[in-house]
């Protein structure tokens, strides 16, 4: 029962029940005229008595121990009433009922007619309250009765509740009930939280108090149940959202508006955003503080209190150490709960994102390479200064909007007009693909062509529709020109220059070689272009599987080959010659390798000569072309290996051998960065950087520097030592595997990556879009985390689990059974099968498994390349309806209708042969 205090006092004095209120000690402070009324007394005779003296003396010690549990719970006993102060009273035979409340009891009082008996109070008190309630033997845990409520509350009749126990609901084990229970007996608890299974399962949090009662002479456990699972689950949720308040990256806060407005609440991102101390000495900060322009303050405080709330703008502000960092806020008006206005709202550092921005369009104005984009439409968008320069433009206002096809690929070499049709670029434009880059040619605005080498990648709108095309070019006069003078250079060189071309049916040809050839193999050109056979012929029989090895090796890896190998030279006898070429994949499966092949026979016989010093040389080499180098601080002298002034392209003496000098090797953008990294190491003791070098011809390189530094006696840094390394290339190779990554991120087809133990570790956009899954957050790949796997579900945890979530269940069997077998054996399965896009739908498809394997045979990576087949199979389905018409359109006329095959022989229907003579 709740607490009567401040409830009406004309609805108190006509209720049908007695009401009392006690104070902590028992006595009595307001009694309605009801009671009043009963005892035939007035209120003020009743107030001030301890309720034990309106009690008869034989059962006060009933009364004090009902006060006693009452401090926790409900109790309920009889008793016979008179006023003390009223003597000439009435005596009243009553049922009370005390209920603990914040200062003392509320006690109600129902009168007991004459015949009252103890079955009609039980009614009152457990059978008609609605509230569960359970009346449990404690040596057992049976249920002896349930109340309405709890038959309701538990969903089992009242009969089968009765032939329950209390363990069958309860979660805890038999033990365990048995345990709180006794307590319950003893009272040495009355309150619990329990977990209870009501019927059909579901587990409900549940309060119970709980204590004992005698009814008839046997003890039982009064348990009042009170269903708190929705409190519990509001708890829960305001932990989780607290959790996630306080782990969210970006500040969130709300503030008091005007000059001297504070935070009032603010995430720990605040904190470490602001660089505060504490949250404390934030919260102690004006929030004018922490703007540096006191005007952008104001116009954003006044849009907020105008519009009530500010997306997304970008302001200067400032830490707490005086740091300025570019911010996008977004605020809204509220109020707090005393109806007063605050502000709240996110702050996120958009400082570092406006650096690459700037650094990006740096960049795009440095490039000596032109790009610009276009639109949907084939229109400008952007042309960096390179591709103005390049194209003939004076500024980029000139070509925004103009069709880039018409106005500067209209035209091919000769003067034929260029189709847009046959355009590379509308081509990737439409079918949102990248391309492989292509050599073409450009139409200046002056008319003149020249010669460029193409790359062009789709762009996608947040919906993942190609909107525009990037295009990248370069050109290519320069190298048109050097490769004539390089025809006509080959014939003074001591080999051969060529291209070797690898088709994917296994035949190899060089479809272009210089005369040089005739030196090597004693052949001539026109001999190899179209078949290799004749000059792999005059290849000493031992050097043979060694060739082809190698050939195999560089087409599996990609990777440059070299070989050295004799030949049997009809006129020169048995020659030595080196072997050099870069591979290059080519659209239709082959390879063609660009090298060259050296007469190296003299070279063979110093090397022989010198074979020991060689040995040497050869394990420099080995030493992964590393450098070391000490810079002595105190004394400013630096030493280097030779090595290192290999690195930098440098002779000894050619510099100053000092840190000075050092720095001037250093890229003059990237001088600054080594500079505070070398000033950082005398502090940490550690030095690890990369950095660009500017060699004195103007080639620029790549380094890795790794250094320690050596203390004196008195700890301060003595010398700086460590090694130098040339990462040039392999820069060159992570950049090729970023655009590698970045083509198989746009490609339309479903493109899946599975490493050695099985894991997916790639799912481009359009397997992430096809299954309904989370695009992904940041790069698909990079050297220092490698693969990307955010937001793949567990079941890409496998190749088999994988196969049962994306597949439908026979396709799946399909692939397990038949496809992965054949895959493994092979190395490649292509076939028909099916897939189950986001929303459950099946999918036909087309489907390659490729399983690529390391030198030892160890499975590498397992790839597959999925593409849908809806529309063509639809088309095919309608192919079908519309021959099926025609073949019965042909049977219902007298007509003679004729087809041809492929063949072009005349094919007639088969129920028109009889008409024409013919068998069927």
């Amino acid at each position: 029962m709740a607490s009567t205090e401040g409830a009406d006092p004309i609805q108190c004095e006509h209720i049908a029940v007695g009401l009392a209120r006690l104070d902590a000690a028992g006595a009595i402070c307001t009694v309605n005229a009801r009671l009043a009324e009963w005892l035939e007394c007035s209120p003020a005779d009743l107030q001030g008595s301890a309720l034990v003296d309106c009690i008869a003396p034989e059962q006060r010690p009933s009364l004090a121990d009902a006060l006693q549990r009452s401090a926790t719970s409900e109790v309920t006993l009889s008793v016979d009433m008179l006023a003390p102060a009223a003597p000439e009273g009435a005596s009243l035979s009553c049922t009370l009922t005390l209920v603990p409340d914040d200062d003392g009891r509320v006690v109600t009082v129902q009168r007991r007619p004459g015949g009252d008996s103890a079955a009609q109070v039980y009614e009152q008190t457990f059978t008609a309250n609605t509230a569960p309630k359970l009346l449990i033997n404690p040596a057992d845990g049976r249920i002896v009765d349930a109340n309405p409520a709890a038959v309701s509350f538990y969903g089992y009749s009242a009969d089968t509740l009765k032939g329950m126990y209390i363990h069958d609901i309860n979660t805890l084990s038999a033990e365990d009930v048995r345990v709180e229970m006794q307590r319950a007996r003893s009272e040495e608890r009355r309150y619990f939280r329990f977990r209870h299974r009501i019927q059909g399962g579901e587990i409900r949090e549940v309060e119970v108090y709980s204590g004992p009662v005698v009814l008839d002479g046997t003890t039982y456990l009064y348990s009042i149940v009170h269903d708190v699972s929705e409190a519990r689950r509001y708890e829960r949720e305001l932990e989780f959202y607290g959790g996630v308040f306080r782990r969210l990256p970006v500040g969130v806060y709300r503030n008091t508006p005007g000059p001297e407005g504070r935070l009032v609440w603010l995430n720990p991102a605040m904190v470490a955003l602001f660089e505060a101390e504490s949250e404390a000495q934030l919260r102690a900060t004006p929030v004018q503080d922490l703007y540096r322009d006191p005007g952008a303050r104001e116009a954003f405080s006044r849009d907020l209190e105008m519009h009530g709330r500010v997306v997304g703008r970008e302001l200067d502000l400032q830490t707490l150490r005086g740091r300025a960092f570019r911010a996008r806020v977004t605020a809204y008006r509220s109020h707090d709960e005393d109806g007063e206005p605050v502000f709240d709202g996110v702050i996120e550092d958009v400082t570092e994102v406006r650096a690459a921005e700037a650094f990006q369009n740096h960049l795009l104005a440095s490039l000596a390479e032109g790009v610009f984009g276009l639109d949907r439409y084939g229109r400008y968008t952007f042309l960096n200064p390179a591709a103005c320069r390049l194209l003939g433009f004076k500024s980029e206002a000139e070509a925004l909007g103009r069709d880039a096809h018409s106005t500067n690929h209209h035209s091919l070499v000769g003067g034929e007009p260029y189709p847009k049709e046959a355009c590379p670029i509308l081509r990737v434009l439409e079918a949102g693909q990248s391309d492989e880059p292509w050599d073409d040619y450009f139409v200046r605005t002056d008319g003149s062509h020249f010669p460029v080498s193409v790359f062009a990648a789709p762009t996608f709108d947040a919906a993942g529709r190609v909107d525009g095309v990037v295009v990248s070019f370069q050109d290519q006069t320069a190298r048109t020109e050097r490769e004539v003078q390089l025809t006509k250079a080959t014939a003074h060189l001591p080999g051969a220059i060529y291209q070797y071309h690898l088709y994917p049916d296994g035949r190899h040809a060089f479809p272009f070689v210089s005369d040089g050839i005739r030196r090597v193999f004693g052949l001539s050109p026109g001999l190899v272009q179209d078949s290799a056979d004749a000059a792999f012929a005059t290849v000493h029989a031992d050097d043979r599987p060694r060739i082809q090895a190698s050939i195999e090796e560089s087409a599996r890896s990609m990777e440059p080959w070299r070989v050295r190998f004799r030949v049997r030279h009809p006129l020169r006898g048995t020659i030595w010659v080196e072997g050099r070429a870069t591979p290059e994949a080519r659209a239709d499966g082959g390879i063609v390798w660009h090298g060259v092949m050296i007469d190296i026979t003299e070279q063979v016989a110093m090397e022989d000569a010198l074979r020991e010093r060689g040995r040497e040389l050869a394990a420099a080499q080995r030493i992964a072309h590393v450098g070391s180098w000490v810079w002595e601080i105190h004394e400013d002298r630096t030493r280097w290996s030779d090595e290192v002034y290999r690195i930098f392209g440098l002779r000894r003496g050619e510099q100053e051998a000092n840190y000075a000098g050092f720095l001037h090797a250093v890229h003059p953008e990237d001088r600054r960065d080594v500079a505070k990294t070398v000033g950082a190491a005398l502090e940490s003791g550690d030095y690890d950087i990369h950095f660009r070098i500017l060699r004195p011809d103007g080639q620029e390189r790549v380094v890795h520097a790794r250094g320690t530094v050596e203390g004196d006696d008195n700890g301060k840094p003595r010398r700086l030592m460590g090694t130098v390394q040339d990462v040039t290339e392999r820069r060159a190779l992570e950049e090729n595997q970023r655009r590698l990554v970045g083509i198989l991120e746009h490609t339309p087809d479903v493109v899946a990556m599975h490493g050695p133990a099985g894991d997916m570790q790639f799912l481009n956009a359009a397997g992430r879009r096809l299954f309904g899954l989370p695009p992904m957050t940041g790069e698909p790949w990079t050297p220092e985390n490698g693969w990307n796997t955010w937001g793949l579900p567990p079941e890409t945890r496998s190749v088999e689990s994988a196969v049962q979530r994306f597949h439908p269940p026979w396709a799946a069997e399909r692939i397990v059974n038949e496809a992965a077998p054949i895959a493994m054996r092979d190395g490649v399965w292509e076939g028909e099968t099916a897939i189950l896009d986001g929303q459950g739908r099946e999918i036909p498809a087309s489907q390659v498994i490729i399983v690529r394997r390391d030198d030892q045979g160890e499975i590498r990576q397992v790839s597959t390349i999925l593409r849908d087949l809806s529309q063509r199979k639809a088309v095919e389905e309608a192919l079908r309806e519309s021959e099926a018409r025609f073949r019965q359109l042909a049977g219902s006329v007298n007509e003679v209708f004729w087809l041809q095959d492929e063949d072009r022989d005349p094919v007639r229907e088969s129920g028109l042969r009889a008409d024409l003579g013919a068998k069927p």
